[in-house]
């Protein structure tokens, strides 16, 4: 029952989405199988885990065909029938959903049937009617395709009209011409940038895309559209410096220029649209390693905030707790806060988005980032029963934990178990092969110098801290943990 299709496909829907699904199935016009409300009543009952003993084979069959008695392998098949038309209802109700609910689809095949019907004067108001939503409502992805797919409804609609309509005809086309360049731009920039970073010397590419690249200087053409101005320019203007910062994370001037036009037009764009570009700007604050790394850190959460605060005014909860806060995200904003000193911020952050983390992982993850806080607050004995709470497994993170819980361990004077968790964590570092070289040995270093520092730290050796001082300021694996010994150590030099 767990690895079922259709039970795999339920636990992603919302109690509102089961609840529109029921009445989906009772749609005639939709269902035109067997009914359906009996196996539906059943998944309900246990919907969104699954896991009741009622929901064994031989039980949903009883009560699926009671006059039936379970017969082995002709009842199993019985029930597999039911549960795939099921499944492909739960396809259908999705697709259904999916269209109304701004699809970009929807408004161009009303055009079209329009248009195949000869209905030019309701085409024209439902064109018009189109054209003013669209005004009023934040682009979102899929903006740059729709308006491609109307320009072109429109050139199919003019053929039907007059000679004496003729300008109006070829304005159709143009506009539908420039809606083309703009939309391929858009995705070509994306597609250029991943051939870039995946280029093997071994893959090959088509005769047709060497022909294409060969003739077409892309670069050449993204740096005019960059100085063309045009009323909805402002989205491939932004695509072309996206990409070009994904390419470069050091390209300052491709950054600032995107900072700035996301700002400026984040009224303008929907909140997985501004997700779409700032992306690109929190990769390079994360991996930003010239020039003022606080100003980049800054920006990191500026931008964070600002993109949380549009997705919750949109109540695109699904879209905040799947995209946005997700672990890594949870992860890589606590750690920031404490790089900048700002457990006010992360508090906020807690206070305004924990109910939306990722469902799966909510528990640990608020217990990561509550510990976290409460590190930065100096509360370690909270911090590290926040800490022991979590279980992840991804190694990054195990990696962070440990080594929160040494420091935790060493301002509480618990000498004896931070030589455990050094333990510990020496023995996850031998076994896993996750954690790249450069990290291991710098890992390494840490719980020596941690260990050091704590000995020193009971012993009082002047002596031994200098000289303990002198090796961390030349090791080559300097990391933001790091400053936290230099800091250990200029409080006991004082």
């Amino acid at each position: 029952m767990q690895n079922l299709k259709l039970v795999i496909l339920l636990r992603t829907f919302s109690k509102d989405e089961m609840k529109n699904f029921g009445r989906f199935i009772s749609s005639p016009y939709f269902s035109t199988g067997r009914n359906l409300k009996p196996l539906y009543r059943l998944l309900k009952k246990y919907h969104p885990d699954y896991n009741s003993p009622a929901l064994a084979e031989e039980k949903l069959f009883s009560k699926l065909f009671p006059a039936k008695k379970f017969e082995g392998k002709r009842s199993l098949h019985a029930l597999s029938v039911i549960f795939s038309e099921m499944y492909s209802m739960a396809e259908k109700f999705l697709q259904v959903k999916s269209y109304f609910n701004g699809n970009v689809y929807n408004d161009v095949l009303l055009l079209q049937e329009l248009e195949n019907r000869e209905m030019l004067e309701l085409f024209d108001a439902v064109s018009s009617k189109i054209i003013k939503n669209d005004e009023n409502v934040p682009r979102n992805p899929s903006y740059l395709l729709k308006k491609l797919l109307f320009n072109i409804t429109q050139t199919r609609a003019g053929r039907q009209r007059n000679s004496a309509t003729v300008y109006l005809y070829n304005q159709s086309v143009i506009n539908a011409e420039e809606s083309l360049i703009v939309y391929f731009l858009s995705q070509l920039s994306q597609l250029t940038l991943a051939r870039k970073m995946n280029y093997h010397k071994d893959t090959k590419q088509s005769e047709l895309t060497e022909l294409f690249h060969s003739y077409f200087n892309y670069e050449k053409f993204s740096e005019a559209l960059l100085k063309f101005k045009n009323e909805e320019n402002f989205l491939i203007q932004m695509h072309i410096y996206s990409a070009r910062l994904d390419f470069d994370y050091n390209d300052r001037e491709s950054y600032e220029a995107l900072k700035k036009m996301i700002y400026y037009h984040k009224d303008n764009i929907s909140a997985e649209y501004f997700w779409v570009f700032s992306h690109s700007l929190i990769n390079c604050c994360l991996f930003q390693n010239k020039g003022d790394i606080q100003y980049y850190k800054n920006d990191y959460l500026d931008l964070y905030d600002t993109l949380l605060k549009k997705a919750a005014e949109e109540n695109n909860f699904r879209f905040l707790s799947r995209d946005l806060l997700l672990i890594k995200a949870v992860y890589n904003y606590a750690k920031i806060c404490a790089k900048v000193n700002q457990p006010g911020r992360l508090e906020k952050f807690l206070n305004n988005y924990s109910k939306y983390f990722f469902e799966p992982i909510k528990e640990d993850s608020i217990n990561y980032a509550e510990g976290y806080l409460e590190f930065m607050k100096g509360n370690f004995r909270k911090s590290l029963t926040l800490f022991s709470k979590t279980k992840f497994t991804i190694p990054m993170l195990v990696k962070e934990i440990k080594i929160l819980e040494m420091k935790a361990c060493y301002e509480l004077g618990y000498y004896d178990l931070l030589d455990a968790e050094i333990d510990a964590y020496r023995h996850i570092l031998a076994t896993t092969k996750e954690i790249n070289e450069i990290h291991l040995n710098s890992d390494n270093n840490l719980m020596k110098f941690v260990k050091r520092l704590s000995r020193i730290k009971e012993k009082s050796s002047s002596k031994d801290l200098l000289k303990l001082k002198i090796e961390i300021e030349r090791s080559e694996f300097k990391t933001f943990h790091t400053e936290w010994l230099l800091k250990k150590i200029e409080e006991l030099e004082s």
